[in-house]
């Protein structure tokens, strides 16, 4: 704008300059005067324009700040607006959500008196926890359990393997044994609650061992990771029927649909293994072979059709007929061998997610400490899908083996009637 103007100025004067040298030499001396005059109102004008420009710079740099300083406090307003509206938010919690607090708090309340009836049943203190479990029974508890964890070798009577009882020395550190006589070393285990056995023999060098720990020096000890349990699942494994019994309800409607299958099959196999057997009638027909050598069966009354009948779109409709009535009578029932093998994998999928949720429902009651605890539901879980497979497998075969030999014998009786219909002189 500055430029502009003292462009505009400069023009005006270069015009009035020249108007008056056209005017004449006498005006010369004036021209000279005005321009000086309009150059120092140029310079103060100029001067005045950038003080104003510093000012409005100065003003907007101002106002910039202001405003920054306004956005942030807005900030933090609303910040402090989101806290008091959730602090009325949970002033006015409904009455559900604080009746789900309560029942959280009180399952968790539950687990945590069932862990400690559980550490005062192991203990051997049941009266004390059914009295609430106060704190000089949980004392007691606790220097019992101390006194379990506390090296020491007694002297006890052991069974041996033949059944005969040995006198020997018995380091007890928890709910491990080991033992000591002058002939062997190794482990105990309690069998039916009372009875120390002797469950394994150590080499010379774990004998070694237990020798320097019963003369009070240090040394490393092997035990069962498992405390006789991997011993007793080997002495003892379960049996089918028991298995069954840990698989739960879905169980029954899984061997239930197995015993339908199985039985349907044994049916049509005998079924199949009595059929007539297909007679190779050769290339050329007549009456002659035929009656010399007439079949047995559906294939019989093919060539009976064929013999009576001399309408050929008669004959082909009766033929037709009698094809879909013995496919019919072949792989009738077939279809229930399929759906049990369709249907067994997903009822032991349903088990299996009824065993896992049983699971974890033990598990939000008593934790995950004690295997024992939830591993029925695992159980289940795992049978009924074992079980699911076990009928599905055998039940596919079945139906694939069945319905290749009906399909087979469909085709025989099917070429042997267009053979018929094709012999010379039964065309028409």
């Amino acid at each position: 704008m500055t430029n502009s103007l003292s462009f505009l100025i400069q023009t005006s004067i270069k015009g009035i300059i020249v108007g008056c040298c056209l005017a004449g030499p006498a005006i010369a001396a004036d021209l000279s005067a005005v321009k000086s005059s309009l150059l120092v109102d140029i310079r103060v004008s100029q001067e005045k324009l950038d003080e104003e420009s510093t000012e409005i710079t100065k003003q907007s740099d101002a106002l910039a700040t202001k405003l920054g300083q306004q956005s942030r406090g807005l900030a933090d307003l609303r910040r402090r607006a989101a806290a008091v509206r959730r602090q009325s938010d949970e002033q006015l919690v409904g009455l559900a959500t604080l009746e789900e607090r309560v029942k959280v708090w009180r399952s968790q309340d539950s687990y945590r008196r069932n862990l400690l009836w559980d550490f005062s049943n192991r203990q051997g203190d049941l009266a004390a926890s059914q009295n609430g479990g106060d704190l000089e029974s949980l004392k007691a508890g606790l220097a019992r359990l101390r006194a379990e964890l506390t090296p020491a070798f007694v002297v006890v009577d052991a069974a041996t393997e033949s059944g005969e009882i040995v006198r020997a020395e018995s380091l007890k550190l928890g709910p491990v044994r080991w033992f000591w006589t002058p002939d062997a070393t190794g482990l105990l285990h309690v069998e039916d609650g009372k009875t120390l056995r002797i469950g394994h023999r150590f080499e010379r060098l774990s004998s070694e061992a237990v020798e320097r720990v019963r003369n009070l020096e240090t040394a490393f000890l092997r035990f069962d990771p498992t405390i006789d349990q991997l011993l007793k699942a080997r002495i003892t494994p379960p049996n089918f029927l028991e298995q069954l019994t840990l698989g739960g309800i879905w169980v029954l409607p899984i061997l239930g649909f197995g015993l339908l299958a199985t039985l349907i099959a044994v049916s049509k196999s005998v079924q199949f293994l009595r059929l007539p057997r297909i007679v190779s009638l050769g290339a050329m027909v007549d009456a002659v072979n035929l009656a010399s050598k007439m079949p047995k069966g559906s294939q019989r009354d093919i060539i009976e059709i064929v013999l009576a009948n001399d309408d050929a779109e008669e004959r082909d409709d009766l033929l037709f007929a009698l094809l879909i009535e013995e496919k019919s009578r072949l792989e009738r029932f077939l279809g229930a061998i399929a759906v049990t093998a369709t249907v067994s994998p997903l009822l032991g999928l349903l088990g299996t997610v009824s065993g896992m949720i049983s699971t974890f429902n033990m598990m939000t009651l008593f934790g995950a400490g004690d295997p024992s605890i939830v591993s029925g539901g695992i159980s289940e879980a795992l049978i009924t899908t074992e079980l699911g497979l076990v009928v599905a497998i055998p039940a596919l075969i079945m139906h694939a083996l069945l319905t290749r030999k009906a399909n087979s014998y469909i085709e025989s009786l099917e070429s042997s009637a267009i053979l018929m219909t094709q012999a010379p002189g039964r065309a028409r």
